[in-house]
């Protein structure tokens, strides 16, 4: 699969956000945290999982404890794909 830009990656974010939460967040800055958007840890595990099937990557578990902001799982993303 053709690698994806950090825009891509985030747009996916967005669209898997909205499909598992069912909140719109357009206008969430990249930087805010998953836990000031009131997000549930187990809500990110699930669009975590999505995304990784829509990218074919896996992300390793390891990295994951590290994720607190959509930028750093747009970060991941991008890493990953390398």
């Amino acid at each position: 699969m053709a690698k994806r830009t950090k825009a891509e990656i985030e747009a996916l974010f967005r669209k898997t956000a909205h499909d598992v939460l069912k909140k719109d967040l357009s206008s969430v800055a990249p930087e805010t945290k998953f836990a000031a958007m009131q997000v549930a840890s187990v809500d990110v595990m699930e669009i975590i999982g999505a995304m990784e099937d829509e990218l074919g990557v896996e992300l390793p578990d390891s990295a994951l404890a590290r994720v607190e902001s959509v930028q750093d799982l747009v970060q991941l993303f991008d890493d990953q794909q390398n």
